[in-house]
């Protein structure tokens, strides 16, 4: 009989290991030898347990077992000779490499009666504790745990709420064995890792799920994320996706996954992304073989913004699975990239039809459509490919700079004075683009034959030609909002780009749009402002060193020419962040909010009202973009000492500069503040929430000195006290950042030209990110499987 153990390990005159056959247990006995490499080991003793379905054994033999077995060595239980059963294992040599890093293989993982458990042979040191590592480094000690031994097996329980109590905070990470002073992972059994690195769940709530996987090195972790995150993990297999149309209806043909076709049924799932609550289920029209066929009527759903993930549902007598629907054909994305008109219904003011992710699946996206899908706008992007195609090719040797701020729609963030700077200090070609109606077009004016309309046949050619984009947002910014489709988007994905940045990080966390490794944004030089940011943006950005540079942000350039003009006015600045919950909110949603009951009740406090009445002291509410639709609810109009600002209506600099207080909670406009000498008050009220939804990449108990608030009545007395005027925020800005000065535009500019990009990475990269490419790889690996 031959076996294949899922894992062995070699400890000394001890071999271990697990076998999926319960059938074996009694097998192994002590009247039997073990035969390696032609050579007979006496067993003196046997461990045996049967943990769920597997059994796991350790064998001790009479002397030390041969330190140089190799892959595929063959380990014989024979009875005078005679072969009882034979063991072999393919990683043999991986598993002696994990014993000398440290690492103890774990079997029996697993979630039961809330608590995760799994198991391991003993240990020579009996005292260990049990921590947790994140991926970022942040150590956590001392898990609590319940533990038992038998039979020479330890095992270990973990409380499910316990370890959630303990750890909250959105992220993966990583268990770990600490004893005498070593560190020891614990590594998965290949039994549990084979079909599926996720586990499963130990934890699911509104607005969190815990799940247990195992590592690319096969390490016991887990990973905190939303509920919509999540549900990319929970759906991890896979539905070819064989024929797209569309006449009246869109009309579908899946492959029916091989290991699904004997008797289960299957339905269409159409799920929301943004909530996972929302789903329509559709029966197939009809069933050819291996394929089904399904039809969707777009106009006949209650569609919510903005995706849509599709899902082939499998039902069977015991089980049911939800397998993504994934594009193998690059023909069939040529038609949805580049034709996607032949398949959008429109619904009144909207928009639905399919798209393939970057992942390759398909899925729907309802939007508004937009006034840049018009047949104009259409028209000119196909002009402008034909003449990048042609005549631009005259321009290959050009370093052309395309340069842009929020939507297009901006001149006064680090953009728009980088760009004064290339203008006015050398001889670089760059445009900056920007829309017509912007109420900051005309302040471009002095720079008319470098200002582009955006959207314009000029526009879209300099896109397509220009050798980089230079930008305080990401790429899309630059190119039609959320318009996926059509010629220009693949195009511009692939630009080389400037991240010149919005703010200073730290306050909180970005989402992968700027991560190094996956976004289309990944820079090929990040702008920071310290040695500290850069930190962070090689930690958790995963940017190497080569491609961040310390500058200082373009904008304070401003700052320090003007330091002195303006008159410092008896004004609070209040400015919170956006927060990701309240997206889409409609305005009875909003209301209810914590982040709208806590401005009301600050902004409509009479205690508050008559202070600023006697001290003549103002407050400016300056209002995120995303908040805009929400102004009408701050009823401010009674009081004169109270304004309600848009953002972009008055420029930012401006305000901060004459105002004696900034008011935030987790806004980068901190930093600012700090920068030019201008104490903060942080209004922290949803703490929790902000750091399990959002969170940030400094501690915020720790590592900010300025006065938190966590309600009103404590923030309208910080306020009436003015111990902020105290505070010494200048000496406090020489210790956080390098640069005070106006030579930062100058130093970013160096770092640009000085900038040599690594000629094969950038191949590599370009070859990475090509979808042609890509879909061949995927064909190969079905042809190897």
């Amino acid at each position: 009989m031959k076996y294949e153990c899922s894992f062995i390990s070699l400890n000394n005159n001890n071999l271990r290991g697990s076998l999926k056959d319960a059938s074996l247990l009694g097998v192994f006995s002590e009247n039997y030898s073990l035969q390696v490499n032609q050579e007979n080991f006496q067993i003196v003793n046997v461990t045996e347990m049967l943990l769920a379905d597997e059994l796991i054994f350790q064998i001790e033999v009479d002397r030390e077992l041969p330190s140089d077995i190799q892959t595929n060595s063959i380990v014989k239980l024979v009875d005078l000779n005679t072969t009882i059963i034979e063991l072999r294992t393919h990683n043999w040599s991986i598993e002696q490499r994990i014993s000398q890093e440290n690492k103890i293989p774990i079997f029996d993982c697993l979630i039961e009666n809330q608590q995760l458990k799994f198991s391991f042979f003993d240990l020579s040191q009996t005292d260990f504790t049990i921590n947790v590592r994140s991926k970022s480094g942040k150590l956590y000690e001392k898990i609590r745990y319940f533990r038992s031994q038998t039979a020479g097996i330890t095992t270990i329980s973990i409380n499910n709420l316990d370890l959630i109590d303990q750890i909250n905070e959105l992220g993966r990470y990583h268990f770990y064995l600490e004893t005498e002073g070593k560190s020891y992972e614990f590594l998965l059994a290949k039994i549990h890792t084979k079909k599926n690195k996720y586990l499963d769940f130990i934890y699911k709530d509104a607005t969190r799920e815990v799940m247990i996987y195992a590592s690319q090195k096969t390490s016991l972790s887990f990973t905190i994320q939303p509920p919509v995150k999540m549900n990319e993990f929970r759906y991890h297999k896979k539905a070819k996706l064989l024929a797209l149309r569309k006449k009246t209806s869109l009309v579908i043909e899946i492959k029916i996954p091989i290991e699904y076709r004997e008797g289960f049924t299957y339905l269409l799932k159409i799920q929301h992304r943004g909530t996972l609550t929302a789903a329509y289920q559709l029966e197939p029209i009809k069933r050819i073989g291996k394929k089904l066929v399904f039809s969707i009527d777009l106009t006949a759903y209650d569609w919510a913004y903005y995706y849509w993930d599709l899902y082939l549902e499998c039902q069977g007598e015991q089980e049911t699975y939800a397998c993504r629907i994934i594009n193998k054909s690059f023909f069939l994305y040529l038609k949805l990239q580049y034709f996607s008109g032949r398949y959008q219904s429109k619904i009144d003011e909207n928009i639905v039809y399919p798209y393939q992710t970057m992942k390759y699946a398909i899925s729907l996206n309802y939007r508004p459509f937009s006034e840049y899908e018009t047949k104009k706008y259409k028209r000119n992007e196909w002009i402008a490919y034909v003449l990048a195609h042609t005549i631009g090719l005259f321009f290959l040797g050009n370093d052309i700079w395309l340069i842009h701020e929020k939507y297009s729609n901006t001149a006064q963030d680090n953009s728009y004075y980088f760009f004064n700077y290339l203008q006015e200090k050398t001889n670089q070609r760059a445009y900056f683009v920007i829309k017509k109606e912007s109420p900051e077009y005309n302040k471009l004016d002095h720079y008319q034959r470098r200002r582009v309309d955006f959207m314009s046949v000029k526009h879209l050619f300099l896109l397509l030609i220009a050798r980089r984009v230079v930008a305080s947002e990401s790429k899309g910014h630059g190119y039609a909002w959320r318009v996926q489709t059509g010629p220009i988007k693949p195009i511009l994905d692939k630009k080389r780009y400037v991240f010149l940045q919005h703010g200073v990080l730290g306050l909180k966390k970005l989402d992968n749009t700027f991560n190094a490794t996956r976004s289309n944004n990944q820079a090929e030089l990040f702008i920071t402002s310290a040695e500290w940011e850069k930190k962070i943006v090689q930690k958790y950005l995963e940017y190497t060193p080569q491609n961040i540079v310390v500058t200082g942000l373009a904008r304070w350039d401003e700052l320090q020419k003007n330091k002195g003009k303006l008159i410092k006015k008896k004004q609070f600045l209040i400015m919170p962040t956006w927060r990701t919950w309240l997206e889409d909110l409609t305005q009875e949603e909003f209301i209810k909010s914590d982040f709208f009951q806590q401005y009301s009740q600050l902004l409509s406090n009479q205690e508050l009202l008559k202070f600023l009445e006697m001290e003549s002291y103002t407050i400016i509410f300056y209002i995120h973009p995303k908040l805009a639709e929400y102004i009408q609810l701050f009823d401010v109009s009674a009081h004169r000492n109270l304004r309600i600002i848009p953002m972009g209506d008055v420029p930012l600099n401006e305000l901060l500069s004459e105002s004696e207080c900034l008011i935030t909670d987790y806004s980068s406009i901190y930093w600012e503040a700090l920068y030019q000498g201008i104490p903060t008050i942080f209004f922290q009220f949803d703490i929790e929430k902000y750091q399990q939804l959002q969170g940030s990449y400094l501690d915020l108990n720790k590592e900010l000195q300025e006065t938190r608030c966590f309600d009103v009545q404590s923030l309208i007395l910080e306020m009436k006290q003015r111990g902020y005027l105290s505070n010494d925020v200048n000496l406090h800005a020489k210790t956080i950042f390098p640069y005070i000065d106006n030579q930062n535009s100058a130093r970013i500019f160096e770092e640009i030209k000085r900038y040599e990009p690594n000629l094969i990475n950038r191949l590599k990269q370009r070859i990475k990110r090509n979808r042609l490419v890509e879909m061949v790889r995927i064909r190969i690996n079905d042809i190897v499987r």
